[in-house]
């Protein structure tokens, strides 16, 4: 049997409005935005769950986990399905996949946690996107709609997932294309090794034989990339590939495959642009490690998505990216908070530090674990 996977990621990304208790305290949190309002009740709830991942905009439902068991709450913490389950994964399209035992029991739930669709003999699923989720059988992976009806049948032996609105890679036949959730082939992309979808851009980079381009969704070629490797993220080109004599470099495209950071400038530069900042790192040294290893040092800064350095190299070699303006730091061994200039915010006083979302972090010092504003101070 294989498993559901849907790991928790911090404070929730995307919540409901609710009451939040009376008087004073219910009118603060009231006139505060939905999404910030409910990151703090996200925070009280935890109190009686091990972890809450997020809320789901239409539904109001939350993946929770209580002593290593999963189900769903709504936003008052009510178990709308029970915290008793091997795994449960995020409601997407109105709907929660739950797995009851690591060996079966698949089924899908809606948000008064009734079942709706029961997967009785298929082994594995995925959340719902766009009116359809990837189910598997022995022979494969296949798609169903919201009916339980299979759309496309078990055949794929890679994986039937989407790529963009209405678009989903499938392995049907020979060799890998893109199809709609009926299985009809709906973009000219064949054959290819991977591909992205840049939504920012509205087109698509994929590799085939080695080769990496930009394309449009008509299929015509935009630029031919210079890469082994590649990620796309938030509209960025994050490139690699091994020269003799130098190993492996890194560099970062835009859209329009202007090279704005270019091969060998920096050591390392992380696969992201969150914020319009990219976090790059600078070799300052090596380490012998007893065990023959050597370990790379770096000094860490970050650059704006047209390549310019905004904040030079200096903090300490962990690399992190920038959310809601401000970007956990190392100095000295200790985490703090830096604003887009590189000035020190939140000082560098904590074990560990998550990034902030709805305007709430997650922080461990030695008091630990609490949660701090954009100011540090500590949520009540």
């Amino acid at each position: 049997m294989k498993r559901l996977y849907a790991g928790f990621c911090g404070l929730a990304t995307s919540l409901l409005i609710a009451s939040c208790g009376g008087g004073e305290n219910a009118n603060k949190q009231d006139s505060l935005p939905p999404t910030k309002a409910f990151a703090l009740k996200r925070i009280a709830l935890l109190s009686q769950f091990t972890e809450i991942d997020t809320f789901s905009v239409a539904d109001g439902i939350a993946r929770a986990e209580k002593e290593g068991k999963y189900g769903f709450i709504d936003s008052t913490g009510k178990e709308v399905v029970p915290c008793t389950n091997y795994n449960v994964q995020d409601f997407h399209d109105g709907l929660g996949l739950v797995q009851e035992t690591e060996d079966g029991g698949l089924y899908f739930v809606d948000k008064t946690g009734k079942k709706v669709i029961d997967l009785a003999g298929y082994e594995n699923a995925f959340s719902f996107q766009n009116g359809y989720a990837t189910v598997a059988k022995s022979d494969g992976y296949g798609l169903i709609d919201k009916t339980g009806k299979e759309t496309i049948p078990c055949k794929s032996s890679s994986g039937i997932f989407m790529i963009s609105p209405g678009n989903y890679i499938a392995d049907i036949g020979t060799e890998k294309t893109i199809v709609n959730g009926e299985g009809k082939a709906t973009l000219p992309f064949k054959g290819f090794d991977e591909i992205y979808f840049d939504k920012v851009n509205s087109q698509y980079a994929y590799s085939k034989e080695g080769k990496w381009v930009i394309a449009a969704p008509d299929g015509a070629i935009k630029v031919n990339v210079d890469a082994a490797g590649l990620i796309h993220n938030n509209g960025m080109y994050f490139l690699s590939k091994t020269t003799e004599g130098k190993g492996t470099e890194n560099a970062v495209m835009n859209g329009k495959g202007e090279m704005v950071i270019p091969y060998g400038k920096y050591y390392s530069i992380n696969t992201s642009a969150p914020d319009g900042m990219i976090c790059v790192g600078v070799k300052t040294g090596e380490t012998p490690e007893s065990d023959g290893v050597t370990v790379i040092n770096q000094k860490i800064g970050y650059c704006d998505l047209t390549g310019k350095e905004v904040i030079p190299p200096q903090f300490e070699d962990v690399m992190f990216d920038f959310s809601e303006g401000l970007c956990v730091v190392q100095v000295k061994g200790q985490k703090g908070y830096i604003d887009k200039t590189g000035k020190l915010v939140i000082p560098a006083q904590y074990e560990k530090a998550g990034n902030f979302q709805h305007g709430y972090a997650k922080v461990t010092s030695a008091l630990g674990d609490e949660h701090i504003d954009k100011t540090g101070k500590k949520v009540q």
